[in-house]
């Protein structure tokens, strides 16, 4: 597993244009790299996720969790301590806030997240789009009452916390009236679900929506569902950053597929 994770990421290396837009000829992909990657702007909301970070990184509680995904290549116990999920199950910094970056320009009305787990990468885009209605949906009792508590201690008031499997939370996550949706994809990291989510989700959403996955080289099935998700007429365009993918859904762009180094 470690060798084709290697091997996948001089792949991704060599393929990769510079992330400083050079050579991009769609507008639309010029605009990301240059105000949504390349925002170097120090914002004073990612200290909220990461002081939420650094607390739990100290809180050695056992807890059981409850698994309805692909499981944990850290963990092969059901038996976890909140420090360990800080240190393996959450999203980056360096991910995180280009999560937050992506919230706050594209101003996206619904925010979708499937993978609440503690709640970071929520805190990210919750505080990215204050105004927007965050949704975040978690199987694990446990994992979505402490997000819940955190969210509510930071005074994040646009956030509502589902616990539930995401096949049960699917039907009713999309309103009747289609609004454009930013979608966060990071749980169960299987090839079959991973389609399935996102089949469901452009089927649904209109022009303008995004959909986020995180962990595409997670494993040989995560890569074998972000080729085909590139492939897909319905993803316009796509953007590799190696642990990220993006999908824009737009009818109206030229269908590409770019590949960023980040």
């Amino acid at each position: 597993m470690r060798f084709r994770q290697v091997m996948a990421y001089l792949c991704y290396f060599f393929r990769a244009r510079h992330r400083k837009g050079h050579g991009i000829h769609s507008p639309f992909m010029y605009d990301f790299v240059a105000n949504v990657m390349n925002d170097s702007k120090k914002y004073q909301d990612y200290c909220l996720a990461e002081d939420c970070r650094k607390i739990l990184l100290k809180d050695n509680t056992l807890i059981e969790v409850v698994d309805f995904g692909a499981g944990s290549r850290a963990h092969n116990s059901r038996h976890r301590t909140v420090a360990s999920i800080a240190r393996n199950a959450s999203i980056t910094p360096k991910y995180g806030r280009i999560l937050y970056r992506m919230a706050r320009y594209y101003q996206q009305e619904l925010i979708i997240e499937l993978g609440t787990s503690l709640g970071i990468g929520t805190h990210y885009l919750a505080a990215g789009n204050p105004d927007a209605k965050v949704i975040t949906v978690e199987g694990d009792p446990s994992l979505a009452a402490m997000a819940a508590k955190w969210f509510s201690q930071n005074n994040l008031k646009n956030v509502t916390v589902i616990n539930n499997t995401f096949e049960k939370a699917l039907p009713a996550l999309i309103p009747e009236s289609p609004c454009t949706t930013m979608i966060f994809i990071d749980g169960n990291h299987s090839y079959a679900a991973t389609l399935e989510y996102t089949r469901f989700f452009l089927a649904q959403i209109p022009d303008g929506s995004l959909v986020i996955f995180d962990d595409i080289n997670w494993s040989d099935g995560m890569r074998k569902a972000w080729k085909e998700i590139r492939e897909d007429r319905k993803s316009s365009i796509t953007i590799d950053l190696f642990h990220m993918g993006i999908v824009i859904k737009n009818d109206q762009l030229f269908k590409e597929n770019y590949t960023i180094r980040f």
